[in-house]
C-alpha cells in the first residue's frame, strides 16, 4: 500500500483541480476544421456539430449529389480531427493508458480514400466557448 501523508494527498488532490478546473470549457471549445478541393470549408464540434459551413463557389459547379458527398466526407474528416484534439487535452491528466484507449475509441473509422487535396486543421478556441452552467450548489424541490 503506498503510505503517503495527508499533506502529500491533499497537494495532489490540489494539483489534480487545477489542471482539470477549466477542462469542460476547453474541451466544449474543441473544433476540427477541413477544406477540400472545391473550396468548401467546415468546421465542427468534437461530436459532428456543424459550426461553420463556407460553400465558396462549390455549388455553382457540383451537382447535389456531389456536393453532398463533399460535405459528408469533409464533415467526417473535421470531427475526426476535433476528437484528436479532444484526446490531446485530456491526455496528461489521463495518463498513458487511458489516453490510448481514448485514441483506439476516437480513430477514424476506415473510409473509402479521397483523390482530393484536402487539408485539416485543429482549433481550440477558448474565447468562443460559453461557460458552462454550474448546478452542482443548487437544489431543487419537487412539487406535485
Amino acid at each position: 500500500m503506498n503510505d503517503l501523508s495527508t499533506d502529500e494527498l491533499l497537494a495532489m488532490a490540489e494539483d489534480l483541480d487545477a489542471r482539470t478546473r477549466d477542462l469542460p470549457a476547453r474541451l466544449a471549445a474543441v473544433t476540427g476544421r477541413a477544406c477540400g478541393r472545391h473550396g468548401i470549408e467546415v468546421t465542427v464540434t468534437m461530436s459532428g456539430m456543424l459550426t461553420a459551413l463556407d460553400l465558396g463557389e462549390a455549388c455553382r459547379h457540383l451537382t447535389a449529389p456531389e456536393l453532398t458527398s463533399e460535405l459528408e466526407s469533409l464533415i467526417h474528416q473535421a470531427t475526426d480531427t476535433a476528437l484528436a484534439a479532444g484526446v490531446d487535452l485530456v491526455s496528461p491528466i489521463a495518463g498513458p493508458e487511458l489516453t490510448a484507449e481514448l485514441q483506439r475509441l476516437t480513430a477514424p473509422p476506415d473510409r473509402t480514400p479521397s483523390t482530393s487535396n484536402e487539408t485539416q486543421q485543429n482549433t481550440v478556441d477558448s474565447r468562443t466557448a460559453e461557460p458552462e452552467e454550474d448546478f452542482s450548489a443548487q437544489t431543487f424541490a419537487l412539487r406535485d
